[in-house]
């Protein structure tokens, strides 16, 4: 197919050949080998557009598999955050330490300033504020550890580096071609050209799943806001 592809573009990059192959008629007796290909190659209907399509059809598919799943993963480390039973309490804990020793009033943690308090020295020699947050958890609210008992939240720090914005980039660049082929697609139909049924029916499922994605942009913004409010950003 991509060899196919690459021809036909060559091809299209010479228009007087292109015309003359598009009149040839008749037998193919006496072209040379790549025109033989060629002549044969125009006379599938809409030979363009088949070859576009076969191209998308070989690629999205794999990309918006990948990238549901980039998404997906999102979805559920926000539910996780937002929803867990002992990360408020930790935070909490955290934030009433880092006061009591800053002599500082903050009202809660910034998200990105957590590594930044957790680093905060304490009067006590080589003593950071996360030594005496473990000794604190550890001694008095064991039930809190029960945070580590979650695999997905340890698995935050590596979901932490997907960014949605830029998934979404690919993701409106592959619905501009599905457009496009479904515009090319009516105009087929308009024209009477009959293309194979599991074209259309192809199309249609993948509409399904970029109108799912959108909708999980729409969520990803929500849950932003929610997420933004609950680290007091």
């Amino acid at each position: 197919l991509d060899a196919v592809t690459a021809l036909n573009k060559q091809f299209d990059k010479r228009p007087e050949d292109k015309a003359r192959v598009l009149a040839h008629k008749g037998s193919t007796h006496g072209l040379v080998l790549i025109e033989q290909f060629f002549v044969k190659l125009v006379r599938v209907p809409a030979y363009e557009f088949k070859l576009i399509y076969l191209k998308f059809r070989e690629e999205a598919p794999t990309q918006l598999e990948r990238m549901s799943k980039h998404i997906n993963d999102l979805l559920e480390s926000v539910q996780v955050i937002l929803n867990n039973e002992q990360l408020p309490g930790i935070l909490h804990l955290l934030c009433l330490l880092y006061n009591s020793i800053t002599g500082k009033t903050i009202p809660g943690l910034h998200f990105d300033s957590l590594l930044s308090v957790l680093s905060t020295r304490t009067p006590k020699q080589n003593t950071t504020l996360a030594h005496v947050l473990c000794h604190l958890l550890e001694e008095q609210y064991p039930t809190l550890l029960n945070i580590f008992d979650n695999q997905i939240l340890l698995k935050l720090k590596d979901l932490s580096a997907i960014k949605y914005i830029p998934i979404y980039i690919d993701i409106r660049l592959l619905f501009t071609r599905y457009k496009q082929l479904n515009t090319t697609l009516r105009e087929l139909q308009q024209q009477l050209i009959i293309l194979p049924e599991h074209i259309k029916v192809t199309l249609i499922e993948l509409q399904s799943v970029f109108t799912r994605l959108f909708d999980d942009e729409n969520k990803l913004k929500k849950y932003e806001k929610d997420l933004s409010n609950y680290f007091c950003l």
